[in-house]
């Protein structure tokens, strides 16, 4: 049976910021009727030579599995006693708590501490008055032709070229060998021979076959060229040497004298040479389709160029009215933040670290942790403060997502996609995304709210 709560002596400390530490002390006669229980639960299933099933001696048990069993009564009688303290209480943990100063002996009382995080409860006290300005984002015909360019390339074919030298867009097969270290006694590149060292130094592309390895000051010379298959203009290569590809003929080879820029991810690569020897075996050049209304009906149900081109406006302009309402969303934000700051819990700064980084079953290290802090540690603690505001807002003010709502928004949904609602619901529920959904609605109601508590303004 549960631990009876109301039998624990039980004391709440406040620490620092959100820490909250338990102090339980679950008395003598409690503990004694639950290790009885354990003995009894044991004695009933263990076989041991001289004693029938279910008949071992409690004194043969003690002697046997003593201090296992005390372990295993130490670990689910803390952790029942911990749980139904917390559920008695109301609190809320976000971080795992951590048990210390057990105390435990024989017919006394059992005494532990449990330290835990709680979610924050600061108090927002001004949620009016900001002003807040939302960007001017415009949609011209050049943001059209980029669509239209992209378009245009995934409906492209690849041609194979035999001659010519190659050009930014074509695709080329390539092999590289490392001939050895222009700063270390190679020999120069020739005027002439297609390295160029002033290519610009903030491609963060790497060389292929020259630089693989990002941990060693100086690769080894290449035995045999290395093959390569990349698409130029693309930051696949080190600017130099696309450059040398460049000169090159379908089927000829060169030497070139390649240097590493000054933002390689090797430090101790950067600013050096390498002499390369580069062998141009193939080059493919993007046949591109004609722009014109048979291209519209190829891409989607468009009669007309004309018809493709505004349908593209019209996306383009959606996606402008969304950045500029998550400008305003995220700006305003700031400022209620900024009038009623308030410290987060490094628990829950830390997990939106783990969760950006992918590291969902906490396997990253301390040193891991460290780094990431340094790195994303001020974005981590400002998105977690973002979150906590709209969730006590959302609480404080009753703007939570309620069930008409979910609903309204799904018939919203079916609507708009000819399906119905209900088949909507279920697979919303099966994926995990009802959450999500509901998250969204009481993040519009509490936006929605704080707008018309403001003035917002557009940018001239």
């Amino acid at each position: 049976m549960p631990i009876d709560v109301s039998k624990l002596q039980v004391e709440l400390e406040e620490g620092e910021r959100w820490q909250r530490t338990l102090n339980i002390t679950i008395p003598a006669e409690i503990v004694t009727a639950e290790r009885r229980a354990a003995i009894r639960k044991l004695r009933s299933r263990i076989k041991l030579p001289g004693f029938r099933e279910g008949k071992v001696p409690v004194s043969v048990v003690e002697k046997r599995f003593g201090p296992a069993l005390d372990q295993e009564l130490l670990d689910r009688v803390i952790g029942e006693a911990y749980r139904g303290v917390l559920k008695e209480r109301a609190l809320r943990p976000i971080s795992e708590g951590q048990v210390g100063e057990v105390e435990y002996k024989a017919d006394q009382d059992m005494s532990f501490q449990v330290t835990f995080d709680v979610a924050p409860e600061p108090d927002i006290e001004r949620l009016s008055g900001f002003q807040v300005t939302r960007p001017r984002i415009a949609v011209g015909e050049d943001d059209v032709g980029k669509v239209l360019d992209r378009l245009l390339d995934q409906q492209g074919s690849w041609r194979e070229v035999s001659d010519g030298q190659p050009e930014q867009g074509d695709q080329v097969t390539v092999r590289i060998q490392r001939l050895g270290d222009a700063d270390e006694g190679g020999a120069e590149a020739d005027e002439g021979d297609g390295a160029d060292p002033t290519a610009a130094e903030t491609n963060e592309g790497e060389v292929p076959a020259a630089a693989e390895a990002d941990d060693a000051p100086a690769p080894p010379v290449d035995e045999e060229p290395r093959r390569y298959e990349f698409k130029l203009g693309d930051g696949e290569a080190l600017p130099d040497v696309e450059a040398a590809i460049q000169s090159l003929e379908v089927g000829e080879s060169g030497e070139f004298t390649v240097t590493f820029p000054q933002d390689f991810p090797n430090e101790e690569r950067r600013g050096k040479a390498d002499r390369l020897r580069i062998f141009l075996d193939a080059r493919q050049a993007r046949d591109l389709p004609e722009l014109d209304d048979e291209f519209a009906a190829k891409v989607g149900d468009f009669s007309s160029l004309e018809e493709l081109k505004e349908r593209i406006r019209e996306d383009l302009e959606k996606e402008a009215e969304q950045e500029m309402e998550s400008a305003v969303r995220g700006r305003l934000l700031d400022q209620v933040v900024a009038a009623n700051p308030f410290p987060v819990p490094r628990s829950m700064v830390d997990q939106y670290i783990r969760s950006a980084a992918g590291d969902e079953k906490n396997e990253l290290g301390e040193e891991e942790m460290v780094q990431l802090r340094e790195q994303f540690g001020p974005r981590a603690e400002s998105s977690v403060q973002r979150f906590i505001v709209i969730d006590r807002i959302a609480r404080s003010r009753e703007l939570e997502a309620t069930e008409d709502d979910l609903d309204e928004r799904i018939e919203e949904m079916a609507e708009r996609s000819g399906s119905n609602p209900g088949e909507i619901y279920a697979r919303l529920q099966k994926s995990g995304q009802l959450d999500r959904l509901q998250r969204e609605i009481t993040e519009r109601k509490v936006f929605d709210f704080l707008k018309s508590e403001s003035t917002i303004t557009d940018e001239s």
